[in-house]
């Protein structure tokens, strides 16, 4: 053990690690921040509304441009990459308006209760669009490794859709009064939010400019095939997964009501914040040496005993720290009423332990083009989710009963995850 922290200390793996994780400390101090005071400022019914209606929405932002962004980092060929670049905005773009007016039209006709909240749909737009982008720009970023560029487009981005939406809360909603802009308040942020940045992360693209508009339609349907699994395998697997968490706040809204969908949006996104800042970061370096050794080797067992080590160290203690000080903490930081979340975040504890190390590592299943089993996780997430609120429905049982079913059947998908990336680390040819 001693042989491989020694091993791991000083190597590129902890450097780019550090950068990362850097900019995205900062970025969580501003997100803890907004989580103490946004349920001063909204409600949690409001807070419930808007969770529900970008649901659906966010189920496609990991998927906009098909998912021929990710292959921008492993591409041999620097030019082929440029071909991914060009192809993956033009499908961003058109699925952005595509995914836009289809919500819309669900809104009028089939949720006419929420359709005093249409007004969303462009910045529904800006959110697909703005997601679509910057996972581009960063894969390329990825690819360049300029780790310090992505930390610090994080940190703006953060800021800017966090206190945003905390300044016009407290304008529009507390000062002024007017509580109908309170989803208004917080969704407008978010949307223009993403957009901050993007020609200065563009800036080292942007020096190929005319090389990637010189590329031709055959030269994006070449790349286009050779990277099909892409689309075809992988890019299921991401909407799957994405649909299998969107579908709890889809449940929980049609079983019980927004204020308690208020309470659990609260307690999901503070058990998301180690992920965000550690397990995202780990995914990112992760992926990219994980390339480096499978093609050196066939294998990416170091890459993976150094990821599992560092997320484990976090992930203990993280489970602890939720489990035990949740419920008064959120009392005290959130306000009266609010050590409701606090409960729901002390059951999710566990599944949320294991989901920081399994959502890093299943980045690799890219590396080895194992995406079959990712969709086989991916369906067993989704089963979790969807089984769990049948269950709850059918017996009639509340939320407490949900979130234990749905913390049980989770937390074993991301074992059965764990435990197959590791076969695959070894070069196990297993199907």
């Amino acid at each position: 053990m001693k042989s491989l922290i020694n091993k791991i200390k000083g190597s590129k793996f902890i450097k780019a690690l550090a950068v990362l994780t850097s900019g995205s400390v900062v970025g969580s101090v501003f997100i803890a921040i907004y989580q103490i005071l946004q349920p001063r400022v909204f409600t949690a019914d409001e807070i419930g509304i808007y969770t529900y209606l970008l649901a659906i929405p966010l189920t496609f932002i990991s998927v906009m441009s098909l998912r021929y962004d990710v292959a921008i980092i492993t591409e041999k060929d620097f030019h082929r990459s440029l071909a991914l670049v060009k192809l993956s905005m033009i499908i961003n773009i058109v699925l952005s308006v595509l995914i836009s007016v289809l919500y819309g039209i669900y809104i009028i006709f089939f949720k006419r209760e929420y359709i005093g909240y249409i007004y969303v749909i462009p910045f529904v737009f800006l959110i697909l669009a703005g997601y679509g982008i910057t996972n581009v720009l960063t894969s390329f970023n990825n690819r360049a490794r300029e780790y310090k560029l992505i930390s610090v487009m994080y940190v703006i981005r953060t800021f800017i859709q966090h206190f945003g939406a905390l300044f016009l809360g407290i304008i529009l909603v507390n000062i002024l009064g007017h509580r109908e802009f309170s989803v208004f308040a917080m969704v407008m942020p978010y949307g223009v939010g993403l957009f901050a940045g993007v020609f200065k992360q563009a800036k080292g693209l942007l020096k190929y400019k005319e090389e990637i508009k010189s590329i031709s339609r055959e030269e994006m349907l070449s790349v286009a095939g050779q990277h099909r699994r892409q689309p075809l395998v992988s890019t299921p697997a991401i909407f799957i997964n994405n649909f299998s968490f969107s579908v709890i706040s889809i449940i929980i809204e049609n079983l019980f009501n927004t204020t308690i969908l208020g309470y659990y949006s609260v307690s999901n996104k503070v058990l998301g914040m180690p992920i965000s800042l550690v397990g995202g970061n780990v995914a990112k370096v992760f992926i990219e040496q994980a390339s480096v050794e499978y093609r050196n080797t066939g294998k990416f067992i170091k890459a993976y005993k150094q990821s599992l080590l560092f997320l484990t160290a976090v992930a203990v203690p993280m489970f602890f720290g939720m489990y035990f000080l949740a419920p008064p903490l959120c009392e005290l930081f959130f306000g009266s009423g609010w050590g409701q979340a606090g409960e729901y975040i002390k059951i999710l504890a566990p599944m949320f332990s294991f989901r920081l190390i399994g959502t890093a590592i299943s980045q690799s299943l890219v590396v080895c083009s194992k995406q079959k089993s990712e969709i086989i996780f991916d369906v067993l997430l989704t089963v979790a989710s969807i089984g769990s609120g049948i269950v709850t429905g059918i017996f009639g049982k509340d939320i407490t009963f949900f979130l234990q079913m749905l913390c049980i059947t989770r937390s074993l998908a991301y074992i059965w995850l764990i435990i197959i990336v590791y076969k695959y680390s070894k070069g196990d040819n297993v199907k």
